[in-house]
């Protein structure tokens, strides 16, 4: 007698079967009349689900999700819901989102738990602890000119930091009440003027890491802001790409002007210091009349 195949990891159908047995034990009966999977089938399927992190147990005839906290591709599909690749380690996630484009995959979300060459804007390094934060890079095709691109950052970085109660800085950074790092965002735009131009949404957020290093001394994780580790990695970074995938991109600058700390601040832009008086609809940052489109912009201290 042969031996039975393994069954087909079908992302799709896997994450149906999560979200149906998620609050709810259910009968192999269930399972087998819902899905077509057998016993063995379940069993192979709770190994696989194991390695992520993501506990389905069995009691009994019932199967149970009795851990959902994984930190894999099934996992991440069935909480972002996009077609995605998870990769432990890799470069950057956006040379990767490059890679994925050029070669025609059917992929629009990268995720990986460590960057060997992490990238920020300006050519800095993004550094980030192994399989304690948040690094992801979104492939996107906002029906928008060109010219428009920038004020898209900034809408994607308003509706992260509404999502995590937190606040933005211009143009990428998502901050806490204090000014200090939690996240950043680095757009990168490919293939322009081609049917296949993409914008690469870059972001990594500081999730549960501790300590940082000493060149970012303003650096700061939601854990110790919060208080507690955030366990479910997963499902934070489900919220916050559907987040990114419902933002209208026509619409106006004004949930960033909510969220920003910036606007009526004493700044320094490069070699200007004033008062940050407005964000243009362009994009643009207005300090004491002046247009910065480019560039730093830290601030220097409350104006009463």
């Amino acid at each position: 007698m042969g031996t039975r195949q393994k069954m087909t990891l079908d992302q799709v159908a896997i994450a149906k079967f999560l979200t149906w047995i998620a609050h709810t034990p259910r009968k192999v009966s269930e399972i087998t009349e819902r899905f077509g999977w057998s016993s063995s089938d379940i069993t192979f399927l709770s190994q696989q689900l194991l390695e992520e992190g993501c506990i389905l147990s069995q009691e009994g005839d019932l199967w149970a999700l009795t851990d959902s906290k994984g930190m894999g591709g099934f996992t991440l599909f069935w909480r972002c819901q996009v077609p995605l690749l998870y990769v432990p380690s890799c470069e950057s996630t956006n040379t990767v989102a490059a890679q994925i484009l050029h070669e025609g995959m059917p992929v629009q979300l990268i995720v990986s738990d460590f960057q060997t060459k992490g990238r920020g804007r300006l050519g800095r390094v993004w550094n980030a602890n192994n399989a304690e934060n948040l690094l992801f890079s979104l492939l996107l095709q906002p029906d928008v000119p060109i010219d428009q691109m920038a004020r898209c950052t900034l809408l994607w970085g308003a509706e992260i930091a509404d999502e995590l109660g937190l606040h933005v800085k211009w143009p990428n950074d998502i901050v806490d009440s204090a000014g200090r790092k939690v996240g950043g965002i680095l757009t990168e735009l490919l293939n322009v003027g081609t049917p296949n131009q993409r914008v690469v949404f870059g972001f990594g957020l500081n999730v549960n890491q501790l300590e940082f290093p000493d060149d970012l001394p303003n650096a700061i994780s939601l854990r110790l802001l919060r208080d507690h580790v955030i366990q479910d990695r997963a499902a934070l970074c489900g919220r916050l790409v559907q987040r990114i995938l419902r933002t209208d991109v026509r619409r106006d600058l004004d949930l960033w002007r909510q969220r920003t700390l910036m606007l009526g601040q004493l700044v320094q832009a490069g070699n200007t210091v004033g008062i940050a008086q407005e964000i243009r609809e362009d994009g643009t940052l207005i300090v004491d009349g002046k247009a910065v489109l480019a560039g730093d912009v830290n601030m220097i201290s409350e104006v009463k």
